[in-house]
């Protein structure tokens, strides 16, 4: 039986989308609540699929890091290359990120997989990313 945990969590941020032909091309900002879903077997000696102390630690406060208080444009991956080339600071690629960051830093967990990351720009703006029963 599988079970999934979720690690919910919130960060401040402004972006904005050039050559957008909205409001969005426009500095704003926005708090963005991001759920990241583990799922795996409930490990019988812990009683946990993974410890939230653990995805904290490991995916959370390194994502909190790179993004909290800063513009996306001016992060990794949203800040141009030497070519120009971006990718837009958008909550879908935001989720993207968070997934596969989520991935690389949970790999040593051979036992589980990133099921699903969430990141919401607002209340009713959600973005959602899955990922199906891919082991680590």
């Amino acid at each position: 039986m599988q079970t999934t945990v979720t690690k919910k969590f919130s960060i401040q941020a402004a972006h904005f989308l050039p050559d957008y032909p909205g409001k969005c091309a426009r500095m704003h900002g926005h708090r963005w609540d991001i759920s990241i879903s583990v799922s795996g077997q409930v490990n019988p000696n812990t009683g946990f699929v993974l410890d939230f102390s653990d995805l904290k630690r490991l995916v959370v406060s390194p994502l909190d890091d790179m993004f909290d208080h800063r513009i996306l444009n001016d992060c990794y991956p949203f800040k141009a290359d030497d070519r120009g080339n971006t990718l837009r600071p958008t909550a879908e690629n935001l989720a993207k990120y968070v997934l596969e960051f989520s991935i690389s830093e949970l790999a040593k967990y051979i036992d589980l997989w990133v099921s699903e990351v969430s990141v919401a720009e607002t209340e009713d703006n959600i973005a959602t990313v899955r990922q199906g029963g891919l082991c680590l």
